[in-house]
């Protein structure tokens, strides 16, 4: 007998609804005969579930509240498993399919396949911004993000090209310094000249022996292609103690 027959309930139509302590409906039932029941476990997730057509649901949690298994009347069931970290690393039912998961540490997924033989493959920045994906059919795509996480380049094995980064700006070392009065020189601490521009952008460089013999020498229009260089830097292109760039000439 359904409660409503039980309690001689003759007032039609109705609506019998039942929740427990925690405001879960455990039961409900119409005048039209129809009836649901539920149980939940201490967490207040669904662990049973069950229809007055007979079918019936069955659920089980792990100690983190993650779904670990699921079965019915009609004889489906799939089960779950996860890592440490709760993510899911596996499913399989009973019409024998699986999809296998991994993550990197921080939590991101880097490799999915599944019983059907498709996978895919997922590669990030220090970031956390997608950089790579590859499907199983050998589609690909890559990405590239500025420091504030902004898309400026993306790239696909089918050819297509979006290049949003920044032009690079080649400068030489009197355009670096911003100097105006050339032609500018950089003398080593013999008093060797080691570097001359003038103001076409045309420069030499020239190094020497210990013994002050010049061996080599290379001329260049824009000849350190760079994109502004620290003091620091342009010393350690040149060889030089960085107290050398001072010397305008």
């Amino acid at each position: 007998m359904t409660i409503a027959q039980q309690l001689n309930i003759n007032d039609f139509p109705f609506e019998i609804e039942i929740k427990d302590k925690n405001g879960n409906q455990i039961y409900y039932e119409d005048s039209n005969g129809y009836w649901e029941k539920s149980k939940y476990d201490q967490n207040g997730n669904q662990i049973y579930f069950e229809k007055s057509n007979d079918y019936w649901e069955k659920r089980e949690y792990n100690q983190n509240d993650k779904q670990i298994y699921f079965e019915n009347s009609k004889g489906y069931w799939c089960k779950f498993e996860y890592d440490q970290n709760g993510n899911q690393i596996y499913f399989g039912d009973s019409n024998d399919y699986w999809v296998k998961s991994e993550y990197d540490q921080n939590g991101k997924i880097i490799y999915v396949e599944d019983s059907t033989g498709y996978c895919e493959k997922f590669e990030y920045d220090q970031n956390g911004n997608e950089i790579y994906f590859e499907y199983s059919n050998g589609y690909w795509e890559k990405r590239e993000y500025n420091e504030n996480g902004k898309q400026i380049y993306s790239e696909n094995s089918n050819g297509y090209i979006e290049d949003n980064r920044p032009k690079v700006v080649n400068k030489t070392i009197a355009q670096q310094l911003n100097i105006k009065d050339f032609p500018f020189r950089i003398k080593d601490k013999n008093g060797k000249i080691i570097y001359v521009e003038d103001s076409t952008g045309y420069c030499e460089k020239f190094e020497y022996d210990q013994k002050g013999n010049r061996i080599y020498f290379e001329e260049s229009p824009g000849y350190i292609e760079v994109v502004e260089l620290t003091l620091d830097e342009i010393a350690a292109k040149l060889n030089i103690d960085v107290n050398l760039l001072k010397i305008k000439k």
